[in-house]
C-alpha cells in the first residue's frame, strides 16, 4: 500500500492520490503539513507535500516526479504519458503549466469569496496542526469567522423561508 504524507487541501497531494486511484494502487493518507516528515529530511527531502512512501518503504516526493516514476510501473492501458516524444513534451508542457500558474488562482480563490472561507479554514486543519502552527489570534480569528458564517446562513434561510411563505 502507498502511504501519501500530505494534506487533503494541497492541489499537489490531490494530483497523486488522483493518480494512484486511476491506476488502481490501494493508498492511504497520513496527514502531514509542509517540512515534518523526518525520515524524508533526512533522505534529502525539499520540504513540499505530497511524500509518498512506496510499499517497500521507498519515498518519493514532488507530484510530477512520483507520477513519472510510478507511470513507468504501470500497464500500458492504463498510462497517463504518451509514447509519442511530441506528444510527452506537450503532457509535460501542460503539466508544468498547471503546477505552476493555475494553482495560483485556485488558492487565492479560498480566501477572496465567502463560501469558501469557512472551508479552507483552519478549523478543516485541526488533526493536521499542532499549536505551534496555530497561533492565538489566527484561532480566535478562525471562531469569529465562523461564528459569522453561521449568522449569514441563519439570515439566508431567514430570507428564503419568507419567500416560500410569500
Amino acid at each position: 500500500m502507498y502511504i501519501v504524507h500530505g494534506l487533503t487541501r494541497s492541489y499537489f497531494t490531490r494530483k497523486v492520490t488522483g493518480y494512484l486511484d486511476y491506476t488502481d494502487r490501494p493508498w492511504r493518507l497520513e496527514p502531514c503539513p509542509p517540512g515534518d516528515h523526518l525520515g524524508a529530511q533526512a533522505a534529502g527531502w525539499t520540504g513540499g507535500i505530497p511524500v509518498v512512501t512506496e510499499p517497500d518503504d521507498a519515498l518519493m516526493w514532488d507530484s510530477t516526479t512520483i507520477i513519472e516514476h510510478l507511470d513507468l510501473r504501470t500497464d500500458a492501458d492504463r498510462r497517463i504519458l504518451p509514447d509519442d516524444p511530441t506528444m510527452r513534451f506537450l503532457a509535460h508542457l501542460l503539466d508544468d503549466f498547471s503546477d505552476e500558474w493555475f494553482y495560483r488562482p485556485a488558492v487565492g480563490s479560498r480566501w477572496n469569496y465567502e463560501g469558501n472561507t469557512e472551508a479552507a479554514g483552519l478549523a478543516d486543519h485541526r488533526g493536521t496542526l499542532d499549536d505551534r502552527w496555530v497561533p492565538w489570534w489566527a484561532d480566535a480569528a478562525q471562531r469569529r469567522r465562523h461564528d459569522a458564517g453561521q449568522l449569514r446562513q441563519a439570515r439566508r434561510a431567514r430570507r428564503h423561508d419568507r419567500r416560500l411563505d410569500e
